[in-house]
């Protein structure tokens, strides 16, 4: 008789010990805050475990590890979800405006050093942005003959606009190489003027980098014209 109990005992056993280890995996998974995986992890885990253990009758303390896990679960996940949007709306912002601000020319020159002239057009919005490769090929010699190879560009400081556009900043230095001495390097005043288009986005609407002898602009320095004196 205690035998025939005992086994019919044996599958809601076998089930709290699944929901057991079910609880725990929740909780332990609802520990890790801030992933969206981890915190759906929990929540499947929690709530398969309540199912699992459904029939168990008396209070067991795996019920409260997948009740806790399940609520860490869902707090975790959307807090997880939360950062992301964070994290993507502060890329899209950084994409539209601080990158311009931050590095000025820095991308369009290094998509010039490329060869890339249609990354080079994608900086600027009005004229810069349908100049004809040959007239690039030349503005490139030109920047290469007066400062040497480009390295980088940006600003030494926190740049920021207010009112409207376009606006005119200064304060970058472009940082070039030596042609016959890559080692050496010099850094030369630069300024831009970018746009906001309909979008949001901050576009090139011209730059220009001085050296001593000469003030090299763009989109007015192309062929047939001739760079300013410094």
């Amino acid at each position: 008789m205690n035998d025939q109990r005992d086994s019919a005992l044996d599958p809601l056993s076998r089930k709290e010990d699944v929901a057991s280890r079910l609880a725990v995996l929740s909780f332990a998974s609802g520990l890790v805050l801030c992933c969206p995986l981890a915190g759906l992890v929990a929540v499947l885990t929690g709530a398969l475990a309540l199912f699992q253990g459904r029939g168990a009758v008396q209070e067991t303390s795996w019920r409260r590890y997948a009740w806790g896990g399940l609520s860490l679960g869902v707090v975790g996940t959307l807090a997880g979800l939360l950062g992301l949007l964070v994290f993507s709306h502060s890329q899209a912002q950084w994409e539209r405006e601080g990158r311009v601000l931050f590095s000025g020319p820095n991308n369009a020159l290094f998509e010039l050093s490329q060869e890339n002239h249609a990354g080079f057009h994608a900086e600027f919005s009005g004229p810069g942005a349908t100049a004809d490769e040959e007239a690039l090929s030349v503005f490139k010699d030109r920047l290469a003959n007066e400062f040497g190879a480009f390295l980088y560009c940006n600003s030494p400081e926190v740049v920021k606009i207010e009112g409207e556009g376009p606006w005119t900043i200064g304060g970058y230095q472009a940082v070039f190489a030596s042609v016959t001495d890559p080692t050496i390097r010099s850094d030369f005043p630069c300024e831009i003027v970018v746009e906001r288009l309909p979008s949001g986005t901050l576009r090139l609407v011209r730059f220009e980098i001085r050296s001593d002898d000469a003030v090299i602009e763009y989109p007015t320095t192309l062929p047939n014209e001739v760079p300013q004196g410094g």
